[in-house]
């Protein structure tokens, strides 16, 4: 048996005590690795493979946190309010961790691996290792050291879950490096050769050669690409400059660089990240500290900063709700989190737009906020810029949609970041989509509004993504996930067609009090009818009471005999006249839902109801969550609107709703 082959091909059996014999025979098969893929060249890859050049490196600290940035950070603590406000919140973590113990090895799950294990240390290492830059005190560095020993112990880094070797290869690059000069030397080669073990021998077995399942994500344009792609090579920057791992490094780094731009390519033309915005947060996470690494260490990107990418903050921001929640279509939640505040702020310094910056500062200062620092704290400080102010996100457009994922909102106002922030008095989000997109849901034709003060057409979200099948073939069995627990439309109680890929048809803004878009829904009811359109329009009037929503839809030849159309609300119901409308009330305020005068004349038969939504544990609770529907019979009623605002706007300044074949002449109303 040859030498290579005893080895295991390099990349395994390294958990016993004495590795000194296996690491030299690793470095023996690496070269043959290495020789072995370069004489397969492109024939491989199908790309021509730049080599790049690790000689002459920076010193240490050189991945984003340089001496240089250190010093900008702590000018920004003590001349900004909201950067010292963060900074408070960093020192909080830190103090809080240092009363923790160091991880232990975790039991990795079928669904999520060592996720949760890994994500604690992303954040204690993101949080020790900056304040230890910040303040050099050597406190942070004792803790820090503590836990990367602690995470060497681990037998792997989970490479059947490659986001979790991923995750902490990252983690452990930016610990080592940012606090190389003050770690003990026997820790600096420890940490160092578990980087290389249990990360790039891991990225280049599973993925760079193309061996095996594990490494499935290497040219895929999903999320997994960015972060795992990202996090082996923020590891190879960080080790490069050992020669024991300086060729794996190198390797590891070409590849990467040659499988990101798949995935970074899915920003583009216009910004919006086709897995909605819990996965731009995870995958730009772990690709903006790739490219802040790249520039401090060569100056430059290396192109990742490909076209779509200046755009994502925009996604971002038209996503926020007056209500500082977000439209959650996707695998997504509607919280507000601080990782997306870090990330604005990173890319307004990386593409100099003032707008982002001021949005980002606002959601950072502004609660509620949720707890998913993991590093997001420390992230923000690190990009923290004083640029931008109300003005520059005030000129942004209040009508926005994106044709390749096609997504839109209508908004009557961005008072919500304003200086003194008050609601605007209506927000409207909605799509079409592809239904085969990864993390999407059937939602085709779903929509979230809001009015004055509350939010009274919401989004579930996301999941248990422990369920059963959740990502498998049991995806669309559950009501999350599946046009009945979305606000559109469902005909003869089937879901939507899986694979559909529908689209925004016409967006128009040039009526400035009735913007209004059209829909094609016909891909996702293929089955129910030969075309499905729905049409929606903001008529914004001169309060919030003149205010309303309509949602408008065609059914063109319908094959189907049923048709419900269906919203979720956090508001307590009640039907009016018999079901022929409904009144939401959420506290003191009230919205109606209503029939136009045409649909009430064709559909005379057609009547709303509700119900409280009831799933069974352990899908997540949906306490409080109630489902307005209402139901025809497509024989008669084909075509029809449905009126939300006010009871004056719904019941006495209800506007006349034309045809949908009309809309895209004259918009939703005729004089």
């Amino acid at each position: 048996m040859g030498r290579c082959q005893a080895q295991k091909a390099l990349f395994v059996d390294f958990n016993e005590e004495d590795n000194s014999s296996k690491m030299a025979a690793s470095k023996i098969c690496l070269l043959v690795f290495l020789v072995t893929l370069g004489a397969m060249g492109q024939n491989l890859f199908e790309m021509e493979i730049k080599p790049i050049d690790l000689t002459n490196l920076p010193p240490h600290p050189r991945l984003v946190a340089t001496d240089l940035t250190i010093t900008r950070v702590r000018n920004s603590i003590s001349s900004s309010a909201s950067a010292n406000r963060t900074y408070t919140l960093l020192l909080i973590e830190g103090n809080q961790i240092l009363n923790e113990p160091p991880v232990t090895p975790p039991k990795a799950s079928p669904e999520a691996g060592i996720l949760t294990t890994a994500r604690k240390i992303v954040g204690r290492l993101y949080t020790l290792g900056l304040l230890y830059r910040i303040t050099g005190e050597m406190l942070w560095v004792t803790r820090a050291e503590q836990e990367m020993l602690a995470v060497l112990k681990f037998p792997s880094w989970n490479p059947a879950h490659f986001l979790d070797v991923a995750e902490i290869t990252g983690a452990m690059a930016f610990g080592y490096d940012w606090m190389y000069n003050a770690l003990s030397s026997s820790s600096r080669s420890a940490i160092a050769e578990g980087i290389y073990r249990l990360g790039l021998v891991e990225g280049l077995r599973a993925a760079y050669n193309g061996t095996t399942s594990d490494g499935w994500w290497f040219k895929s344009y999903v999320n997994w690409n960015q972060v795992c792609n990202s996090g082996l090579a923020i590891g190879a920057l960080a080790i490069a400059d050992d020669p024991r791992y300086t060729a794996a490094s190198e390797l590891v780094l070409r590849k990467a660089l040659e499988g990101l731009p798949i995935s970074v390519r899915e920003y583009g033309p216009g910004g919006v990240w086709p897995e909605g915005v819990a996965y731009w947060g995870y995958a730009l996470k772990y690709l903006s500290a790739l490219l802040a690494s790249l520039e401090t260490v060569f100056g430059n990107d290396q192109g990742l900063a490909l076209t779509g990418l200046p755009l994502a903050g925009r996604f971002i921001i038209d996503s926020l709700g007056p209500g500082n929640t977000y439209y959650n279509w996707a695998d997504a939640s509607d919280r507000q989190l601080f990782s997306y505040a870090s990330l604005l702020m990173w890319l307004a310094r990386r593409f100099s737009v003032p707008a982002y910056a001021y949005a980002a500062r606002t959601i950072a200062d502004q609660p509620p906020i949720g707890t998913d620092f993991w590093g997001s704290t420390a992230w923000h400080l690190l990009s923290f810029t004083s640029d931008g102010e109300y003005a520059d996100l005030d000129k942004y457009a209040l009508m926005q949609y994106d044709a390749t994922r096609d997504l839109g909102f209508f908004r009557t106002a961005w008072t919500h970041f304003a200086p003194k922030p008050t609601p605007a008095c209506a927000w409207v989000g909605f799509k079409g989509g592809n239904n085969s997109l990864n993390h999407n849901h059937l939602d085709h034709g779903s929509f979230v509004f809001w009015l004055d003060e509350n939010q009274w057409v919401i989004d579930l979200g996301a999941d248990n993504y422990s369920l059963p099948g959740y990502f498998g073939k049991q995806r669309f069995t559950y009501y999350r996930l599946n046009n009945f627990g979305h606000n559109t439309l469902t005909f003869d109680d089937k879901i939507q067609v899986t694979t559909a890929a529908d689209h925004i048809t016409s967006f128009n803004t040039s009526l400035s009090s009735t913007p209004f878009a059209l829909l094609s829904l016909s891909a996702a009811y293929a089955d129910a009818a030969t075309a499905v359109r729905r049409g929606i329009s903001l008529f914004i009037g001169a309060t919030c009471d003149e205010t309303g929503l309509v949602v408008a839809d065609h059914i063109v030849n319908p094959k189907a005999k049923k048709v419900v159309w269906a919203m979720h609300t956090r508001a307590t119901a009640a039907l009016v006249d018999g079901g022929k409308s409904v009144i939401l009330t959420s506290g003191s305020s009230s919205v109606q839902l209503g029939l136009s005068s045409g649909t009430a004349a064709t559909c005379p038969q057609a009547r709303f109801a509700f119900n409280d939504v009831s799933l069974d544990p352990p899908q997540y609770s949906t306490v409080g969550i109630t489902h307005v529907t209402l139901t025809a019979a497509t024989a008669a009623c084909t075509e029809f609107a449905v009126l939300i605002g006010s009871p004056s706007f719904v019941a006495v300044t209800a506007p006349t709703v034309a045809p949908l074949d009309t809309w895209t002449v004259d918009g939703p109303q005729r004089e």
